[in-house]
C-alpha cells in the first residue's frame, strides 16, 4: 500500500483570525525554528484573541484514509507554545486525539485496525 502526505499545500479556513495572519501557511510544508524576520512570510496561524473554540480546518479536498496527524507547535517561545494544551484533533467528526502538554511535534497515530477516512482535519482549540 502507498502512504502519501496528503496535507500539503490544502486550503485552509479558520474562524478568528488575526489580519496578517494566513491559515493556508500552516499545510505549506515549511517551517520556521525561530521568530521569522518577516511576519508574512511565518508558517503558523495566529487567532485574533485567545477564546475557546478556535479552529482551523485543513480541507483534503477529497476522502482520504488517515494514518497519521502530525501537528508542528510554535516555536519561538515566550510562552505561546503552551497555547496548544487543549486542542482537540479531528479526523471529520472522529476525535483523534487532543493536546495535554506543550511539546514541538505532535504524532497523532491512527491504529492500522481501525480504518479512518476524512475529507477535512479540524484543530479545535476547546480552552484558553
Amino acid at each position: 500500500s502507498e502512504v502519501r502526505i496528503i496535507s500539503l499545500f490544502k486550503v485552509t479556513t479558520e474562524n478568528n483570525r488575526l489580519d496578517g495572519s494566513d491559515s493556508d501557511h500552516v499545510t505549506d510544508g515549511q517551517f520556521t525554528l525561530d521568530y521569522p524576520t518577516h511576519s508574512t512570510l511565518r508558517a503558523y496561524s495566529q487567532t485574533a484573541s485567545a477564546m475557546p473554540n478556535n479552529k482551523i480546518l485543513v480541507h483534503l479536498g477529497g476522502l482520504f484514509r488517515i494514518h497519521k496527524i502530525k501537528i508542528w507547535n510554535l516555536r519561538h517561545g515566550g510562552g505561546t507554545t503552551s497555547m496548544i494544551i487543549g486542542a482537540h484533533i479531528y479526523a471529520d467528526e472522529k476525535l483523534i486525539g487532543s493536546v495535554v502538554e506543550a511539546k514541538q511535534t505532535y504524532d497523532f497515530t491512527v491504529a492500522d485496525d481501525d480504518p479512518t477516512y476524512a475529507s477535512v482535519v479540524p484543530i479545535n482549540q476547546s480552552l484558553n
